[in-house]
């Protein structure tokens, strides 16, 4: 199991709904 690579894809996901909440507050 690559721990690595699954915390990548959680900040990934995690960035991926920040952003899209910011923009959704714009």
């Amino acid at each position: 199991m690559h721990l690595s690579l699954c915390v990548e894809k959680c900040v990934c996901l995690y960035m991926f709904v920040y952003l899209r909440q910011m923009y959704i507050h714009l």
